[in-house]
């Protein structure tokens, strides 16, 4: 089969610029496009601003201060949407005869709003003790209006799915680098750069009709991501292991295995708390050492690949047990102790499910730490000519090994909690859908060599 689409979009575009004393700096823009996705009259417009002060070129500071710089900006960004929403599309097949046409699936949408993010954002820079030392820090506050979201539908409406313009998710947060050089001789210098990022999220609003919204597409095997009017961006609904009110968990008075929860409820966020970035860079002479080391704090991530091996009594956690003899405690569900014992076949195969188990026993917590990359050359000493001005040969790996990563959210009795045993950032989509891994491929570490030569 094949498919052809075309899109047109015509754009207007002005900037203007004006400087004061070259130290004060303002730039405003403006854009307008046309967007055959849309409905008529096919357009929309989005602004930019900036105002920035090199305070320091303005007025005299400590001489311990050697650069000092200010910006505000605000900004929108548009998007005209996808194409084929407007009007049902039809679909033709090979068949008998001529072949048939076949109507979309998807509800047609012809009030179709493009999508605008409206960002504000603050910054401050500064060097001081003549460069040796600085940082940069800026906080934003961003919106998204009208994102395109796709709902499932009734089968009686004779469509599968619909698209909705979402109504406003904010997004806010700090970004902080510091970066020097605690060394710096004529034979070797030391640099250090360091960056950490947070961000927070929160769904304003969705729509009129819709406050709850399940990303790809609705109940997940492990675990379900969600969207939830009032709540962040990312939560993870998932079945538990059932607990009473004082907090035990509970179990089956006669066999002793676990009760789960009726419905999928939160067991934590996909997004991480924050992230971080280390780089130290070393130079001796014609040789340099660059070590990158990087992360992520917080987060949670279901394995579904754990969860549907352990039903057959893959993982190695499930090797304990099997000839009986685990006991659970908690207690039953009128709050009596319990203290039957089951194996560990008994305990994996509930948990599990095979396919469509409780999420919270193959939750984990995804901070992780690890080298990204480090990389070792030197300059090849070249002559003087016309042809060749430098040569570098370097050797780098990335992704080489952790130093840190996270462990299971639940601590279940008679096991300690396991270790993060896959990396969290294969999970099982890089879009919205996020905080699963399932049958993900396992990540790569390389080695390589590089040559630079400039002429």
């Amino acid at each position: 089969s094949s498919s052809f689409t075309q899109v047109q979009t015509q754009s207007v575009f002005g900037q203007a610029n004006i400087s004061f004393k070259e130290a004060i700096f303002l730039d405003v823009s403006l854009r307008n496009e046309w967007d055959s996705r849309l409905p008529n009259p096919y357009t929309f417009s989005y602004p930019s601003a900036g105002l920035s002060a090199v305070i320091s070129d303005l007025i005299i500071l400590p001489t311990q201060l050697s650069f000092l710089k200010a910006n505000v900006n605000y900004a929108e960004v548009g998007n005209g949407g996808q194409f084929g929403l407007l009007k049902s599309v039809y679909n033709y097949g090979q068949g008998a005869g001529n072949g048939f046409l076949q109507i979309s699936s998807t509800l047609p949408l012809p009030g179709l709003k493009p999508e605008i993010v409206k960002s504000l954002e603050f910054g401050i820079e500064a060097r001081f003790l003549k460069n040796r030392i600085g940082f940069t820090a800026n906080y934003y506050n961003s919106n998204s209006f009208n994102q395109l979201l796709q709902v499932q539908l009734p089968v009686a409406t004779g469509y599968s799915n619909k698209y909705i313009n979402a109504g406003n998710i904010q997004n806010h947060g700090f970004e902080f680098v510091i970066d020097g050089s605690p060394i710096q001789t004529n034979n070797f210098k030391w640099n250090v750069t360091l960056n950490i990022a947070m961000n927070r999220s929160k769904v304003v609003s969705l729509d009129p009709n819709i406050k709850t919204f399940y990303l790809g597409g609705g109940f997940g095997r492990s675990a379900t991501p969600v969207v939830q009017e009032g709540k962040a961006f990312g939560d993870l609904l998932a079945f538990k292991w059932a607990t009473d009110a004082k907090g035990n968990h509970i179990v089956d008075a006669l066999t002793g295995k676990p009760i789960l929860t009726q419905e999928q409820t939160y067991i934590g966020n996909f997004n991480p708390k924050a992230t971080v970035g280390f780089t130290n860079t070393f130079e001796y002479k014609a040789f340099y050492l660059r070590v990158l080391i990087d992360g992520r704090f917080g987060g949670t991530i279901v394995s579904g690949t754990e969860m549907n091996l352990a039903f057959s009594g893959i993982p190695a956690v499930t090797e304990a047990y099997r000839e009986g003899g685990w006991s659970l405690g908690g207690a039953d569900a009128n709050g009596a102790p319990v203290s039957k014992t089951i194996s560990a076949q008994d305990f994996w195969q509930i948990a599990s499910g095979k396919r469509y188990g409780a999420g919270e026993f193959f939750a984990y917590d995804a901070t992780n730490l690890r080298v990204r990359e480090l990389s070792i050359g030197f300059s090849i000493p070249v002559k003087n000519t016309k042809v060749i001005k430098s040569a570098k040969l370097s050797f780098v790996g990335r992704n080489l090994f952790w130093l840190y990563r996270g462990k299971s959210l639940l601590d279940i009795p008679g096991i300690a909690k396991r270790k993060m045993w896959f990396d969290a950032d294969m999970s099982l989509g890089n879009g919205n859908y996020q905080g699963v891994e399932y049958g993900t491929l396992p990540a790569t570490r390389s080695l390589g060599v590089n040559l630079q030569i400039t002429f």
